[in-house]
């Protein structure tokens, strides 16, 4: 059987307004999971990524009234569905690369030693280190700043008092 693709534009409103607002989305993906089955002929319905952040951009309090989607009715050992995204999108479902299952040996090494942890934590504790240091040392720079500040002050308080002591002795000496 040939790929079948086809384009959309969903009607979603007539049917997520029958439910609660906390429901809208949830019940939109439904009305477009059932419009698929109905105009494909499908049994199963996969939704692809990109529609499904597009239907929960708003939240899911506020799906969009209506979406225009891309279609392509699929057969793969004895089964037949639908895939379905935004127009202009790829309609290949994502495959995911297959890791190599791992040994408990190597699971334990990753998790509790070997050399590469060690060297990871021993960097993680010299970061540790030098960002201590430059606290201290910027602490101590405000202290000595704050030092010299108060330095300037004293400076400035001395310099009045002679001043005011200059002008009282004037007056006094007028008197």
């Amino acid at each position: 059987m040939a790929e079948v693709k086809r384009d959309y534009i969903v009607p979603l409103r007539k049917g997520f307004l029958k439910v609660p607002k906390y429901q809208r989305t949830q019940k939109a993906v439904k009305v477009l999971r059932e419009f698929i089955k109905k105009h494909m002929k499908v049994d199963e319905v996969k939704i692809l990524k990109e529609l499904n952040l597009e239907l929960h951009k708003h939240g899911r309090k506020n799906p969009p009234g209506k979406i225009s989607v891309s279609v392509v009715k699929v057969e793969e050992k004895d089964k037949i569905f639908a895939r379905v995204n935004l127009i202009g999108k790829s309609l290949e479902g994502e495959k995911k690369p297959e890791e190599k299952k791992k040994g408990l040996a190597e699971k334990v090494k990753e998790k509790f030693g070997g050399k590469a942890a060690h060297k990871k934590e021993e960097e993680h504790k010299k970061e540790e280190e030098k960002e201590k240091k430059e606290v201290l040392e910027h602490a101590e720079l405000k202290k000595k700043s704050i030092k010299e500040e108060t330095k300037v002050v004293k400076d400035k308080e001395k310099e009045q008092m002679k001043k005011l002591e200059k002008v009282i002795k004037k007056k006094e000496l007028k008197k």
